[in-house]
């Protein structure tokens, strides 16, 4: 059964947030920045407007959407703040009659707002396609689910929360989300992506997260320290629990989507997650293929036969990529340098190496491409830069990294890959090449989620690198 309803409370909070720069309105909100200053001022006096704001500052977002929902009482909502001042502030201002009559009436000004915010709620849910999994059918048809759409919030999915509720012999998934005009465009197939993903998630997570307390240790045990990708610069997450519930709940997510959508190969689904530092997600997906619903599941025997099996690998799963990879800290570990050849002019140089050295928040050793630099690229990370005229660098960079390229790379062609080094596959190399150096800025931002992508008559292309036979293999257009 569905439910859509709106909380002004919470969009009270967006929009307060909004008018001090903290969040910003996509161009295709359904309110403006002028919407959020009347909706704020108009309600309550400018001096304990400017102390919720405060307060606001020192509360975790959850806990503030938690208590407004009425998911937890204002009790609550102040023994978990670890700044019980401000809590105590909010729950007084919010829990003021005056003040909450002030803001529903006000919310319910935007009526033309809300009745699309509506309209997108209802087609998010049931255009979606998150009954179409398989393993969550069972679980997710005795559901009921309550969606919370807003107007001042950022659009999802970065604007996004999420719980599930058991009470009186029901479970209830309530969403909370972002709104836009672009999520009734183009079938909105992204944003049914993470619609459906947000519900399983929840559904999951749920599911699962006793038996993973009952059964998994909260801390990594001390044998962990052996493991590399375990060693604190390589995970991702803060115990055991918590990396334990998220390849459980991933593997549920990829399963499904590949109910959803058939021609996705689980490998390729896989590639993201693992990449952000889920180096075991294929235990797990493998083990839930082989089951036909959630309910089905023997929990427990797969959670035991996972701690068996995280003891068998104590090195550092490969490289795989895509290209955002070379980006994440457990992948560079703070040691990359950057490979030019002669073509590349200084003023190109300096923008890629301020581009990357912004984003990866570290000093990045610089190098001319000679054949010493050449033959020592299995032992770094690397960003290499290089113009289509360079062919000696590029055939040589090619053999040494046993790169395979079926299609030709012909002068007019930019293209750019990740891949791991062939002699020690915990690193990886990024090769940038451009018809005219100037690109190349431009270039390094472009397909982070891909393998690979070309671009040849104003034509863009990406796909995925496969490894065989020691090399690694992609086709250009």
């Amino acid at each position: 059964m569905l439910k859509i309803s709106f909380n002004p409370l919470i969009d009270f909070i967006n929009a307060l947030n909004i008018t001090h720069n903290i969040y910003h309105l996509s161009e295709d909100a359904l309110v403006s920045i002028q919407d959020a200053d009347d909706f704020t001022h108009s309600c309550i006096e400018k001096a304990l407007l400017d102390g919720m704001f405060d307060a606001v500052q020192h509360i975790k977002m959850g806990d503030i959407i938690e208590f407004l929902a009425g998911k937890i009482t204002g009790t609550e909502f102040i023994d978990r703040s670890i700044n019980k001042t401000s809590a105590s502030f909010l729950v007084e201002q919010f829990m003021n009659e005056r003040n909450r009559d002030a803001i529903n009436q006000k919310y319910l000004s935007f009526k033309k707002e809300l009745q699309e915010a509506k309209n997108i709620a209802e087609t998010l849910h049931y255009n979606s396609g998150y009954e179409k999994s398989n393993l969550l059918n069972s679980i997710g048809l005795g559901l009921e689910y309550t969606i919370i759409p807003q107007l001042f919030m950022r659009r999802a999915p970065f604007g996004r929360y999420g719980y599930v509720i058991e009470q009186d012999c029901s479970t209830t998934v309530t969403i909370i989300f972002g709104t836009s005009r672009e999520i009734s465009l183009d079938n909105g197939s992204r944003f049914y992506e993470w619609y459906r993903y947000g519900i399983w998630h929840l559904i999951a997570l749920h599911a699962l997260k006793q038996k993973v307390a009952e059964i998994i240790p909260l801390e990594f045990p001390d044998f962990f320290r052996s493991i590399e990708c375990f060693h604190p610069s390589n995970r991702i997450h803060q115990n055991l629990h918590a990396y334990t519930s998220s390849l459980f709940v991933n593997a549920v997510k990829l399963v499904s989507e590949q109910n959803v959508n058939p021609r996705n190969t689980i490998s390729i689904l896989m590639k993201e997650p693992y990449s952000k530092g889920l180096y075991h997600l294929e235990f797990f997906v493998s083990n839930l293929q082989r089951t036909s619903t959630l309910a089905d599941i023997d929990i427990e025997t797969i959670l035991k036969k996972w701690l068996v099996h995280i003891k068998t690998d104590r090195s550092m799963p490969p490289f795989l990529g895509p290209l955002e990879a070379c980006l994440y800290p457990h992948w560079n570990k703070g040691m990359v340098r950057a490979i030019f050849s002669p073509g590349i002019s200084l003023n190109v140089r300096n923008t890629l190496l301020s581009i990357y050295k912004k984003v990866l928040k570290i000093e990045i050793p610089e190098h001319d491409i000679s054949e010493n630099i050449i033959q020592d690229l299995g032992h770094y990370n690397n960003l290499i830069f290089l113009t289509s005229v360079d062919t000696k660098w590029i055939q040589e960079a090619f053999s040494e990294l046993k790169v395979f390229i079926d299609g030709p790379l012909t002068p007019d062609t930019s293209c750019q890959f990740a891949i791991r080094n062939p002699s020690n596959p915990v690193l990886f190399t990024k090769i940038s090449i451009s018809s005219v150096d100037e690109k190349l800025p431009m270039l390094s931002r472009m397909g982070k989620a891909s393998d690979w992508i070309a671009i040849k008559d104003n034509h863009h292309y990406q796909g995925e690198i496969s490894y065989r036979s020691g090399g690694a293999y992609f086709e250009l257009p």
